[in-house]
C-alpha cells in the first residue's frame, strides 16, 4: 500500500505541469513595471512594446487622446535622451477577470500625477490597452 502512494505521488509530480504562482494581478503589475522601466530608461521603443498595438493613450501633458502605436509614440517624442524618470508612489490592482485588470495609482515624474492602466492579455503577453495620465487635484495630501 505504502509502495503504491508513493507511485501515486511520483506520478503526480511528473505528470501535473507546474502552475504559475502569478495571478492576473501579478502579470499586469509587471506589465507596469516594464512601462516604468522603459520610460525611465528613455526608451521609446521598449515602451511601445508594452502597450497594444492599438491602445489608447490620455496623456498627462497633450489634451489629445492618442490611439495606436504611431500617435503613441508621438506624444512620447520628447523622451529618448532626456533622462526623465518615473517612480510609482501607489498601486492598486483590481482583477476584472483572467485576461483584464485595471491598476490605479500615483506616480511622479518631474511633479506628482495620478494613473490608471487597463492590461490585458494578448495571447501570453499582457500588455497595456488603456492609459490615463492627469494631474493630482489640490488638496491631496
Amino acid at each position: 500500500m505504502f509502495r503504491l502512494a508513493q507511485i501515486l505521488l511520483a506520478s503526480l509530480v511528473v505528470f501535473v505541469p507546474t502552475m504559475s504562482m502569478a495571478g492576473p494581478a501579478e502579470d499586469a503589475a509587471a506589465a507596469v513595471d516594464r512601462w516604468a522601466a522603459a520610460y525611465s530608461a528613455n526608451d521609446v521603443e521598449a515602451m511601445l512594446k508594452v502597450y497594444a498595438p492599438d491602445a489608447i493613450l490620455q496623456g498627462t501633458s497633450e489634451p489629445q487622446i492618442n490611439v495606436g502605436a504611431e500617435a503613441i509614440r508621438k506624444y512620447f517624442r520628447g523622451l529618448p535622451n532626456s533622462g526623465n524618470k518615473v517612480t510609482i508612489q501607489e498601486r492598486q490592482m483590481v482583477v476584472i477577470n483572467e485576461t483584464t485588470a485595471l491598476g490605479l495609482g500615483f506616480y511622479t515624474f518631474r511633479q506628482p500625477a495620478r494613473f490608471s492602466f487597463l492590461v490585458v492579455k494578448r495571447g501570453n503577453d499582457w500588455l497595456i490597452a488603456h492609459h490615463h495620465s492627469s494631474s493630482i487635484p489640490k488638496g491631496r495630501p
